[in-house]
């Protein structure tokens, strides 16, 4: 399975809402346990929730095991 998968966007992009639930809708194919965004500066964080179609946002990634 696939554990996580980046979105790359430019650093005067900022990243919003839509940025997210722009990768989640990707990921309900791909099915990656963690989603991160950055724009080089800011990075953003959140763990899938496959069975209520929804995320979370954490501090940081978990490490991988």
């Amino acid at each position: 399975s696939i554990f996580l998968i980046v979105e790359c966007k430019q650093p005067d992009v900022a990243s919003s809402q839509n940025t997210f639930d722009q990768i989640a809708r990707y990921n309900f194919t791909l099915k990656a346990t963690y989603l991160m965004v950055t724009n080089g500066i800011n990075h953003y964080f959140c763990q899938m929730d496959f069975e209520n179609e929804k995320y979370t946002f954490l501090k940081e990634l978990p490490k991988y095991k």
